[in-house]
């Protein structure tokens, strides 16, 4: 796959159907929220609708194994390296719980390292 391909399919908006944190109250609170990708740019966004934070910028290397992502904070700040996988009509995400945490290797949550797992399916459309 190619940066555009890999683009182009994650325009849009996503909903968190699971959240794996290792924190049983924030996965709760993560599960319904959801995200917006606009061009290379994404917004986060709470269970209400209230938007969490701005837009900010994302980068993706979707030729690495597995696939990676940057989300951040401007053009050159990683705020959170990880990882990503499209599994039929779902995206999935991983991270690890700072910016100074390395880029997850595989898609297992939780733990002592705080890894986060995201998976997400389309905002239907009301």
């Amino acid at each position: 796959m190619t940066v555009q391909a890999d683009l182009k399919r994650l325009q849009g908006e996503w909903v968190i159907v699971s959240a794996k944190t290792g924190e049983p109250n924030r996965d709760a609170m993560a599960t319904g929220a959801w995200i917006r990708f606009d061009g290379n740019t994404w917004q986060q966004f709470n269970v209400a609708g209230n938007q969490e934070t701005g837009m900010r910028p994302f980068k993706l290397r979707p030729k690495e194994n597995p696939k990676e992502i940057d989300f951040l904070r401007d053009q050159k700040t990683i705020q959170m390296r990880g990882i990503y996988v499209f599994e039929k009509d779902q995206l999935k995400f991983c991270w690890g719980p700072d910016r100074d945490s390395p880029r997850p290797k595989d898609f297992k949550g939780g733990g002592k390292d705080q890894i986060r797992v995201f998976v997400l399916e389309r905002k239907k459309k009301v």
